[in-house]
Order: structure tokens, then C-alpha cells, then sequence
């Protein structure tokens, strides 16, 4: 979802864009991973990202890429350089550690999540309240792997559509915290 949101807020003109992961492409997740094609599959996933960005006509200049995963050693230092965060991993620690460090930084956070017929997106102020924190105390034990649950492939775009919507309007002045954006594909 945040590759996703990524290409919208990039279309939308969003200035600097700096991409952090650590995954490669891999053919089964083509069908919720638009920004790629199959000819990426085994490329590393900021390779294929900032070369489907360009060919949409984003400068290149405009995408950083961070390889590596948000640790705990770096994500102070790097929520620190941009004027929000869009976080959308599969992993619980991640999300826990993206909003401490939007909190210790004061930095916005946008997250998004997705599972099988469901995304959901949330705003959270730099001062948190409602932080992630407020809601999930700690990581589920055990955290549900994507791999087993799946998701359904058009759930992870309209998820990033919710990510750069909210990150959009946060942006324009309208800080849209407090709430929970819920994309249920059954109802």
C-alpha cells in the first residue's frame, strides 16, 4: 500500500519521496503490487519502484531510496529528515517503531494495513493521541503473516489511495487525525 501511495503522492507533486525497503519483487505479489511487472520479479523492490516513478514522469531527483528496513538505529535519523511518514509494512515492529519515531521526532505518520478483504489507513499527530500505541499496546502474539491470511490484490490499492489521500491532506493544512479508515471488501 505505501508503493502505492507512493506513485499517487508522486503524481500529485509531492516534493522529495524517500522510499525505504528491503524486499525484492516476487511474482505473487504482482496482483496488489501495481507500481511493478513481472519483468521486475527477483529485482530489488527501490530499483523497480524508482524506475516505474520515472517512467511516469517523476524527476528523478525527487526519489531517495533508503535499502534497508526501518531499525531501530536508524528511524529517529530518518523520520527526522522528511515532513511526514507513510508507513504500509506487513510487520507489526515496524509500525510500532515508525510511530515512536514520529513521536520523538515530531513527525506525522500515516499508516495503512492490509488483510485479506480488509485495509484500513490512520492519520497520527506528532504528539500522538490517538497514538498507535492508544490502540495496539503491543504487537499481536503471534503476528499474522500475510503469507498465510493473503490479501485480496485490489485491497492493498484502494488502501494506498486512503494513505495519500489522508498524507495529501495532511500536507494542505487539514490534519485529519482521530480517525480509523476502514475498507471492508465484503461490504
Amino acid at each position: 500500500a505505501a508503493m502505492l501511495a507512493a506513485m499517487a503522492l508522486a503524481d500529485a507533486g509531492v516534493g522529495l519521496l524517500v522510499l525505504a525497503d528491503d524486499d525484492r519483487v516476487e511474482v505473487h505479489n504482482l496482483h496488489r503490487q501495481l507500481l511493478y511487472r513481472e519483468s521486475d520479479r527477483g529485482r530489488d523492490k527501490l530499483d523497480a519502484a524508482r524506475d516505474a516513478l520515472v517512467a511516469r514522469g517523476v524527476p528523478a531527483e525527487r526519489i531517495e531510496l533508503c535499502r534497508g528496513r526501518l531499525l531501530p538505529e536508524s528511524a529517529l535519523a530518518l523520520t527526522r529528515r522528511v515532513d511526514l511518514v507513510v508507513e504500509g509494512s506487513d510487520d507489526y515492529g515496524t509500525k510500532f517503531l515508525a510511530t515512536d519515531a514520529g513521536h520523538l521526532a515530531g513527525v506525522p505518520v500515516v499508516l495503512g494495513a492490509v488483510a485479506r478483504w480488509k485495509g484500513t489507513a490512520w492519520a497520527v499527530a506528532p504528539g500522538g493521541r490517538p497514538c498507535y500505541r492508544c490502540l495496539f499496546e503491543a504487537p499481536p502474539t503471534p503476528a499474522p503473516d500475510p503469507a498465510r491470511t493473503g490479501v485480496l490484490g485490489p485491497v492493498p490499492g484502494i488502501t494506498g489511495a486512503l494513505l495519500a489521500d489522508l498524507t495529501l491532506r495532511w500536507l494542505t493544512g487539514d490534519a485529519p487525525t482521530g480517525g480509523l479508515f476502514t475498507f471492508d471488501g465484503w461490504r
